[in-house]
Order: structure tokens, then sequence, then C-alpha cells
């Protein structure tokens, strides 16, 4: 498996080049903005002898970029012996305008899987150095800039509006056609079918302009209730190869995890030398709580409190733990509900984290993704367990770097992935 970065067009999608690094690296979180990392090397003799030129008119000059008036377009692109960086270069890093991507290629099968892509957040570096740093997050940090807004040209404080009778993945997928409405507010997203649900408390959400909240924390929202959604944007290359989409997918009322279809994956290290290794986890309890507060602060409407109890613990000996929480903006009292249950079922036990790094050949692993973990027969993992039991986990993230081939997997048990 060999590994690259590429950068393009934010807005469009539209890819500009394969970039020369010297090293980089990726990560990508479950309910969370990932990140992609790349190193430059500016005076290294390998950046100098392989500069990066720009063949057939497509930059007709350093302040003209490609835009989407301009793509498709084949690139046609060579390396040449070359004095360095050019001010061509330097734009295709632009900060927000320009997207980073690492690409996981194939050797043997020839396909190509991206694992990370998303907005280029800023890039720098020293005098003393010889290299430069570029910096790009997840794209889902997009709508950290975006604020739940009705197409309008006046009377913002009074605009709302309602979704009802519709899952909770069908409400997150239009607050993103609510920033797609937008006349500058094109992106390249593949958004999921709508699913209907039923017409009750717990399907409906209003969104009122006086809040400009943001459209990331709306999104969050609508996951973090009791069977919430997970909500995903995943990168892939185009039918043409020619740019990056986002495909944007949510867990249904029946399946609200996302995961791979089929079996879980399997991660055995009873195997000797295999190809899994730099086992390492932590067991943290500061969650744990028998008893569940919520509360909302909207005057308009009277605070609203819930509370969600539970004695598994308490039948097990341990003392009694509270866990509160505000969520200023809720509105009825079957929301609230749904987070003080969401908090509690999250607080139910212990917190185990389970990290390897692994080869994993063709296997494109997700986070989200169910797997199958034997730790070492001699570990405390197994000794916890049991021998040869094994621990069925959920993927929280997954890492690496340009350098080699190895993928870093972080693993919560299923009783804790949510």
């Amino acid at each position: 498996m060999t590994r690259s970065i590429l950068v393009g067009e934010v807005r469009t999608g539209r890819r500009i080049a394969t970039i020369p690094v010297s090293d980089g690296s990726w990560s990508s979180v479950l309910k969370g903005t990932g990140t992609v990392d790349a190193t430059i090397p500016l005076g290294a003799a390998e950046f100098k002898t392989l500069e990066h030129v720009i063949l057939g008119g497509q930059y007709p000059s350093a302040s003209i970029f490609p835009s989407v008036n301009t793509w498709p377009r084949a690139e046609t692109t060579a390396w040449r012996m070359g004095l360095g960086i050019r001010a061509e270069f330097i734009s295709m890093l632009d900060p927000n305008r320009c997207f980073m991507a690492l690409v996981d290629h194939n050797d043997a099968t020839g396909a190509d899987f991206i694992p990370e892509a998303g907005p280029i957040v800023g890039h720098g570096g020293s005098e003393s150095s010889s290299s430069f740093t570029v910096k790009a997050s997840g794209f889902r940090s997009l709508f950290d800039g975006r604020r739940i807004m009705g197409v309008i040209g006046s009377g913002y404080a009074a605009w709302e509006v309602t979704h009802s009778a519709m899952s909770l993945g069908t409400i997150a997928k239009r607050l993103v056609e609510l920033c797609l409405a937008d006349p500058d507010g094109n992106l390249p997203i593949v958004l999921p079918a709508d699913v209907l649900a039923a017409a009750d408390a717990d399907h409906e959400r209003t969104y009122k302009g006086s809040e400009l909240g943001k459209v990331s924390d709306r999104l969050d929202q609508l996951s973090g209730v009791l069977n919430g959604p997970d909500i995903a944007f995943d990168p892939r290359l185009t039918s043409d190869r020619m740019g990056v989409e986002w495909v944007m997918r949510t867990g249904t009322e029946a399946d609200p995890m996302l995961h791979q279809a089929g079996v879980p994956w399997t991660f055995d290290m009873r195997v000797p030398r295999s190809s899994i290794g730099g086992l390492s986890w932590s067991r943290d309890g500061s969650g744990m709580a028998s008893r569940s507060w919520a509360t909302s602060n909207d005057a308009a409407a009277g605070m609203l409190m819930a509370r969600k109890d539970s004695d598994a613990l308490l039948k097990a000996n341990y003392p009694l733990i509270e866990i509160a929480e505000n969520r200023s903006t809720v509105e009825r009292q079957a929301t609230l509900d749904g987070w003080a249950s969401g908090n509690l079922a999250a607080a139910s036990a212990p917190v185990l984290t389970i990290s390897i790094k692994a080869m994993l050949g063709s296997r494109v692993v997700r986070p989200g993704d169910f797997a199958t973990f034997f730790p070492p027969p001699d570990h405390y993992l197994a000794l916890l367990r049991g021998k040869d039991q094994p621990y069925q986990v959920r993927v929280a993230s997954t890492g690496g770097s340009v350098g080699d081939g190895w993928t870093s997997l972080k693993f919560l048990p299923e009783m804790g992935a949510r």
C-alpha cells in the first residue's frame, strides 16, 4: 500500500495536484472532526530536483486559480529539475479555499481509498527550517462556520423552520440542504435519501434564526439524544477521478450506528508474528453515573428538567454518582428526556479504550465499524475478560502516516461506544 497527499478546491471538489511531502499523517474520528497534516521539504534536494511543473495552461498566471468554469480537466503536470517552490505552488495550499486529502492506494488491486480529507486551516514554518507544515481539518469542520438561517432578504430574527415526521438523520440532511441552498453555499456533498418517521415529539425539531446556531452544533445535538443517529461525511474520488466529493451518511431509526455491512472485522493478537502490534489500553471510570439530570433554560417556555435513573451500578454496590447537563435550546420535555437517557446510557460502565496498529491490506476500515478483537493470551486484557474470550468492539478512530502502511486503530467496547 502506498499513500499520497492531494489538494483541490473546497467549493468544487476539483483536484489540483498531488503534492510532494517528506512526511504526512491523518486521523479520522467517530462523531468528530479528523485531520490531515503534511510536511513539505522546501530545502530538500529531492524537492528541488522534483519540482512540480504546471503545463497546458492550467494556471494562466500566478493569480488565476482553477474554478468551476475550467474544470474538469486532465491533470497535465510533470516533474522536472527545478529551482524550488513557486507562487502557483503556494496557491494550491490556500487556507479554507483548498482542501487536502490523504489517499491510500492499494498496489495489489489498484483501488484508491480516502480515509480523510478537508479544508486546509493553515501552514507555516521558520527561517531555520528547510520545510513547512500544512494542516487540514475534516470536512465537517466547515459547518463550524455556517449558521442556521433561511435564504431570505430580511426579517432574520423572526425566521424559523420546523421539521417533523422524519428521521433525525433526515432532519440533519435538511440542515445541510439549508447550507447548500444559499446562493454562495455550494459544496460537493452527496446527500442521502429521505426517511420518514412517526409524527411525534421525538421526531420534531424547530430552528430559529434568532439563535444563529452553528450547523455543526445542531448536528451534534441530533446525534447526542438516545438512539440519535451517527452522522459522517465520507470523502471519495469522483467517478471521473478528477475530484473529491463527500458522501453524507446517517444512521437509521432501526440502526442508528454507522458501520460496515456484513460481519465484523477480526483482529487476532493470539497469532504469532501477526500483522498487528502496538497494543495499549486504558480504563476510565470518571464519567460513570447512576442518575442523569438535564435542564433547559428557555425563559419563554419555562424551565424544563429531566431525571433518569438506573439501579444496575447500585445493585453491584457502586456508590450513587450523578451527572447533569444543561441544554439551553431545548423546548420540549420529550427531547430533554432523550438527552438525560442518552447521557445515562453512556455512563453505565467504565470506558475501556484499546489501541493497536495493523496492516489492513485490502480492508477498508472506518470509524464506527464493528470488530472482534482477541488480545494476546497472557495479556491483562485476556485476564480481564477470560482466556480466548474476544472483545466485541467498535472502531472509535483511525489514523496513520504517509511513510508506512500501518494504520492506528482505537477501539471502544460496544457498550461504551455511544
